[in-house]
């Protein structure tokens, strides 16, 4: 998954999973220690509607589901896989989610396909809505512990009493897991009761408009994808969007999630993230790996070409030098209802802070798994998404307040909304003034970095951005033409900066000079956020990053 850059150092974050940042790709689950304690395995089943049932892609394989109900002759059972894939199965094909030390099992994760594994224990017990959500065996268990299989090792030799290492034993989801033609046989005999008390609907004829459409891709579980989901990066899908991503064809009516845009960014959290990006992808959302300038069309600032293009001396120029820059969104992208960043507690990274620029909601992960729980939404058939409103998460902590700081955003329907309408009212700390961004041209890394930083200025609503390679080279711009270029944006110590920009030679190249105002600077600690001459500010990260949490220009 592409990585997303931190706004500031992992001594201020806490955490650098981001760089992180996170991509549709699963990724592998974390090894566990194999003396870590097992959770003991009940006597008697608590999920009696838990199966494994064959799902007819491609490839037949069979999958862990949920028992929704049975045809009166008893021949065939309705159920529901885990992403969401409702359909009908010959009962033979249907057994009890009963995992056993020793089975043999495969995993579906990227870089765990290509072995079988054998269950060697036993991970803890749904506990909540939230947990149960995940998946679970008929006892509970949300998650196994697996080690691979060796294709001359014996039964007795995979699950002997001689602990493996530790890096040999992976703690896995059960909705992970898959059966293959080979290892049905296992399972003979665990053969499938309907739950004596349960009052399920009948099994209906199967529908084309309810099952998923097989895919060619050689990822299992994409195969019983509902609906069509927009390519990952690192994986083949069949599926592509060809019309516009909120497009009626493009998604079914029972896709929770379809038209909606999501960048996720979790922190110290992987298996949530992962388990929230897969209900998101399953329930018709897009998944914006590297964040949310996914959704523009972005103005090139390299500086190879001016961006002022109207001829000497024209009145409008500061309105054509603003057309270059405004944020677009992708014709693809411009149908789509909501977009939102997703997770699990307020940061400063680089996705969260895109949003807070873009006025875009910041929501708790628990918002996707409750607004797909009947339990908590009830009529989600109907109206889609839960409010978001209570789910929202606040901006950060500010310097200015000195306290964390809520959001003020107004609440609106996900479902029913416009993303392009909410981008164009979005607040702009920027005014459209011109904008120059230093950023050496001779270092690609450094580029890759400030290059978020440079869409988060377009977010902010800055007129023209535009990228030069030194302070030296700012001066002159903001020199030559003060009436454009209000903006200096450094990754360097203001103070220095100040002395280059403001320093004792004001003449122009015409012989004029700038009248400069009162100096006044901002600073956090010892280090300045800003310092400006009455005419051009120079700012830095921690300015925007401020000046963003605060929703408004830290003065």
């Amino acid at each position: 998954m592409a990585e997303e850059m931190p706004i500031v150092d992992a001594t201020v974050m806490g955490d650098a999973d981001e760089t992180p940042v996170e991509s549709a790709a699963q990724p592998d689950t974390t090894a566990k220690e194999v003396d870590d304690v097992d959770e003991p395995t009940p006597t008697e089943p608590v999920a009696h509607d838990r199966i494994f049932a064959l799902f007819k892609g491609r490839l037949h394989y069979h999958y862990p589901a949920t028992w929704l109900g049975s045809s009166l002759d008893g021949t065939k059972c309705k159920v529901r896989f885990d992403d969401q894939t409702v359909t009908n199965i010959e009962t033979s094909q249907v057994r009890r989610l009963e995992l056993r030390i020793g089975d043999t099992v495969k995993v579906d994760e990227k870089e765990k396909r290509k072995k079988n594994w054998v269950i060697v224990g036993f991970g803890p017990m749904a506990t909540t809505d939230e947990e149960r959500a995940l998946g679970t065996d008929v006892f509970g268990h949300t998650h196994v512990k697996v080690q691979p299989k060796s294709g001359r090792e014996s039964l007795s030799q995979s699950t002997s009493s001689t602990p493996a290492e530790a890096s040999e034993v992976h703690t896995v989801l059960v909705n992970y897991l898959y059966l293959t033609t080979t290892m049905w046989p296992q399972y003979n005999l665990r053969t499938f009761e309907v739950p004596s008390k349960a009052s399920a609907p009948r099994a209906e004829t199967p529908s084309s408009t309810r099952t998923g459409t097989p895919s060619t891709t050689n990822t299992p579980r994409s195969r019983r994808a509902p609906v069509p989901i927009v390519k990952a990066k690192g994986t083949r899908t069949s599926h592509l969007r060809e019309t516009s991503a909120a497009s009626p064809r493009s998604a079914s009516s029972e896709a929770m999630f379809a038209g909606m845009a999501f960048a996720i960014s979790f922190l110290e959290a992987d298996e949530e993230k992962q388990a929230v990006t897969k209900l998101i992808q399953r329930n018709g959302g897009i998944i914006l790996e590297d964040g949310f300038e996914e959704l523009f069309d972005l103005p090139d600032i390299s500086g190879s070409s001016d961006p002022i293009s109207p001829s000497k001396g024209s009145p409008r120029q500061k309105d054509v030098t603003r057309l270059v820059s405004k944020l677009q969104l992708n014709s693809k992208y411009k149908e789509l209802r909501f977009a939102a960043l997703i997770a699990n507690v307020h940061t400063r990274r680089a996705k969260y802070m895109q949003a807070l620029a873009l006025g875009l909601p910041t929501i708790s992960g628990r918002w996707i798994v409750h607004s797909l729980d009947e339990s908590k939404n009830p009529s989600k058939d109907d109206t889609g998404p839960l409010p978001w409103g209570r789910y929202l998460l606040p901006a950060g902590h500010s310097t200015f307040l000195n306290a964390i700081r809520s959001r003020t955003l107004a609440t609106y329907d996900a479902a029913t909304a416009s993303l392009e309408q909410i981008v164009e009212s979005r607040a702009r700390l920027l005014n459209d003034e011109g904008l120059v961004l230093v950023a050496p041209k001779t270092a690609a890394d450094d580029w890759k970095r400030r290059k978020t930083y440079a869409f988060l200025t377009m977010a902010c609503g800055a007129g023209t951005v535009k990228r030069v390679g030194d302070v030296q080279e700012a001066k002159k711009l903001t020199l030559d033409n003060a009436e454009t270029w209000k903006w200096v944006y450094i990754d360097s110590s203001v103070a220095d900066a100040e002395k280059v920009l403001f320093g004792k030679d004001t003449t122009t190249t015409a012989g004029k000079k700038r009248k400069r105002g009162s100096e006044a600077t901002i600073a956090v600690g010892d280090e300045k956020m800003s310092a400006t001459d009455g005419v051009v500010k120079i700012v830095n990260d921690e300015f925007v990053v401020q000046s963003l949490i605060l929703g408004a220009l830290v003065e």
